[in-house]
């Protein structure tokens, strides 16, 4: 295959998608193979939507900043690539074929890796399930300036992303929310079912399986949770999808003022006459791992709400709460907030059975809380532990709000 390099001299045209090939793009850009020495400016700004194709390689400088609505898509090699800025609204796909110089599929590294002013990466897993890799030094998810434009990391699946410093601002967010097991997938879903929310830590509406029995029953650790939430059942209209998984290791600090939110999706309404509305799926899961913790953000893993039907018995549950773990080896002065609860009633049945969120970090030691919040109604349990032979052993428990 032809290494392929990518220039742009920032002229102003209509938009299209590039692909990585051997042929002339437009009058603005130009393609070179690797018999040509090549220099590329640090700073992609187009209206050009570049793909580099799975078996393509881009070749880039150190630094590379994709601004002003661009659309990077990485499908094959990113290299050279030590440093990657998004902001500007612009949109970087990592797909799970793609990778970083001398790494295999889904896996990436930067030395610097910032999202900002409105920009949005997307990670997928892999088609065997196994997470999309991101390793860094520094990350910063969102603009530093109050009032900037809200900056996404988005996870489909699972995403284990590690970095020595770690920080998400007010104006940034890693969103998972329906991004696990879809609609009627996952070992807490029930296939058979219509109106049934998914299941993880706490069970969905509607569901009766043991604890650890794939078809509906609650699953996962408390402790190390990496376990995606199970899709709400179908109804008339698709139900909703269970959270995403996302490990966040920061070696030596994790910030967080915006958010982690792995919840899982609302079940949707059925308009028309005598449709069945779709249940909502399970909360994912949330593990941060770090030396000092700090920040006033949040962290969600809460199921989602199920829908109404065209009349009250074609109404939908909601679905259950996830896991969220934070392990820290130094310091904690966090005080934000942690949501792992039921979906809520809402205008479907009961709501979802309480999440897990475990800490063990500074004074909130080897602790484990179920709040149910304002889900109303639940009459769903929760699974603490994924084996029904396996003790429980804690410094302490908090129970709140019918969890």
């Amino acid at each position: 295959l032809s290494l392929v390099i990518l220039e742009n001299n920032d002229l102003t045209h209509h938009p299209e998608n590039i692909g990585v090939t051997s042929e002339a793009l437009s009058p603005h850009e130009s393609v070179v193979t690797e018999r040509i020495k090549y220099y590329m400016n640090d700073y992609l700004s187009s209206a050009t939507h570049i793909i580099v194709q799975d078996g393509g390689t881009l070749v880039t400088p150190p630094r590379l900043a994709v601004h002003n609505n661009t659309k990077l898509t990485v499908e094959g090699h990113l290299s050279g690539t030590d440093s990657l800025i998004v902001g500007m609204s612009s949109v970087v796909e990592l797909k799970n074929t793609g990778h970083t110089d001398n790494l295999g599929a889904n896996r990436y590294h930067f030395q610097d890796f910032v999202v900002e002013d409105g920009g949005m990466v997307y990670t997928w897993e892999g088609v065997g399930g196994d997470a999309s890799v991101i390793t860094t030094v520094n990350t910063t998810i969102g603009g530093e300036l109050k009032g900037s434009l809200l900056s996404k990391l988005v996870v489909s699946g699972e995403l284990n992303h590690s970095s020595t410093r770690f920080r998400v601002t007010a104006q940034g967010s890693i969103d998972g929310i329906g991004g696990g097991f879809a609609t009627k997938k996952g070992p807490g879903s029930v296939p058979t079912s219509s109106n049934s929310g998914g299941s993880h830590a706490g069970r969905g509406g509607n569901t009766d399986k043991p604890t650890g029995e794939t078809g509906g029953g609650p699953y996962g650790n408390y402790k190390w949770p990496t376990t995606q939430g199970s899709g709400g059942s179908t109804g008339s209209v698709a139900g909703g999808g269970g959270g995403a998984a996302v490990k966040l290791v920061a070696v030596k600090s994790f910030v967080l003022e915006g958010t982690v939110d792995m919840s899982g999706g609302d079940g949707k309404d059925a308009g028309g006459y005598n449709q069945q509305a779709s249940g909502g799926g399970a909360g994912g899961s949330v593990y941060v791992e770090t030396e000092s913790f700090s920040g006033s953000g949040s962290l969600h893993a809460s199921g989602g709400s199920g829908a109404v039907g065209y009349h009250g018995s074609r109404k939908a549950y909601s679905g259950g709460g996830g896991r969220i773990a934070v392990h820290c080896t130094g310091s904690r002065s966090f005080s934000g907030s942690f949501y792992a609860r039921g979906g809520k009633k809402g205008s479907g049945f009961a709501g979802g059975g309480a999440g897990t969120i475990y800490e063990n970090c500074g004074d909130h030691a080897d602790m484990l809380t179920l709040d149910n919040g304002d889900t109303r109604q639940s009459t769903s349990d929760s699974a603490i532990l994924d084996n029904s032979k396996a003790v429980l052993q804690l410094d302490k428990l908090v129970l709140r709000n019918e969890a």
